[in-house]
This record gives structure tokens, C-alpha cells and sequence, in this order.
């Protein structure tokens, strides 16, 4: 049984919506031209299989000559699950020129890296509860944050 996950794509600003409800899945994509840079959070019902889109966004109006600070984000940079979740991330590397990673480190080691224009889909099983930051490797200001709730009671 899978929830609904509702994502904000900002480079492109394409919303997602998925969600699976007895065993009916509706699927949604609504793309629209504008762009405006938003922070998004995909968070997921307790104990459960649960799919993210995660993208590779860039913050508008940054410029890393005159700031230093690199404008490359994810989208979202937050994804909140329960502790015993699948979860499932459609990662996408929209950027048309630069290789992006998504790497969490210990205790889940996951390290996916794409060239540019290119996605994947990987999974892992959301056994140790706490805060674990997610980076790219080739962006060290490129971070997210996978937050893991303690297993909720389904009594």
C-alpha cells in the first residue's frame, strides 16, 4: 500500500502527484512554464512502500561568481518516512550539462551517480530512525535531509 506523495519541481516546476488507494494507482503530471524556487517537503504514511521524484533543481537568481555559493539544489531537499518504509526514489538529473549524485551515507550507503539528462530508480528499506543529510558529490552545497520517524502504531 502506497500514500500520496505530492513533489514541487522548481527548474522546470513540474508537480508530481501519486498515489495508490486499494489497489488503484492515479498518476498526474502537471507541467507549467513558470519558474519560482521553492523549499519541498514529500513525506510518507506510517509503515509503508513509498515513492519519491526527486530532482535536480537550480536556485534562480544565484550567482555563484558574485556569491560563492553554488545555486545547485534537490527538489525536494526534504523527505520524511517512517522507520520500516521501502522507500523508492525516482531520481532525476534534469541538468543539462553537469553529473549530479544522490549520497547518503551511514547507515544507508546509497550513492547514485548521473551523467546529465539521465534518472534512475533505487530503494532501501528505512530501518534506523533519526536525521541523515544527502549530498551531491560534485556540489558539497547540494544537500537534502532524509528524516526517519520513529514506526508508527497501526492499532
Amino acid at each position: 500500500m502506497q500514500k500520496l506523495v505530492v513533489v514541487g519541481f522548481t527548474a522546470l516546476l513540474l508537480t508530481a502527484i501519486t498515489a495508490t488507494s486499494l489497489g488503484q494507482t492515479i498518476t498526474k503530471i502537471i507541467s507549467t512554464a513558470a519558474a519560482q524556487q521553492n523549499t519541498t517537503t514529500a513525506i510518507s504514511s506510517p509503515n509503508m512502500n513509498t515513492t519519491f521524484y526527486l530532482f535536480t533543481a537550480n536556485h534562480d537568481g544565484v550567482n555563484l561568481t558574485k556569491t560563492g555559493i553554488e545555486p545547485d539544489a534537490y527538489s525536494p531537499d526534504s523527505i520524511i518516512v517512517n522507520r520500516g518504509d521501502i522507500v523508492v526514489i525516482h531520481f532525476y538529473n534534469v541538468d543539462a550539462t553537469d553529473r549530479h549524485t544522490f549520497t547518503l551515507g551511514t547507515p544507508y550507503n546509497v550513492n547514485v551517480d548521473l551523467a546529465a539528462g539521465k534518472h534512475s530508480i533505487f530503494s532501501f528499506k528505512a530501518n534506523n530512525e533519526g536525521v541523515f543529510g544527502f549530498f551531491c558529490k560534485y556540489h558539497p552545497a547540494m544537500i537534502g535531509h532524509l528524516v526517519v520517524l520513529p514506526r508508527l502504531s497501526t492499532a
